[in-house]
């Protein structure tokens, strides 16, 4: 970065940060991690089901 000082780098690394971290809630990731294992899980289940029921299908 010509022209351009390490402290001014610096902060506008941490005001863009901060500005970030700022607006994300700790509520908001904890909701979309418990979502996505709750999907995984259900997704999995259901694969699991539709392979029992191949498989009943197909031994008959």
């Amino acid at each position: 970065m010509t022209g351009h000082s390490e402290s001014t780098l610096a902060g506008v690394i941490g005001g863009t940060l901060s500005s970030i971290f700022a607006t994300l809630h700790l509520v908001n990731a904890v909701e979309t991690i418990v979502l996505s294992v709750l999907g995984a899980v259900v997704s999995f289940l259901v694969s699991l089901g539709m392979e029992w029921i191949r498989k009943k299908i197909r031994s008959r």
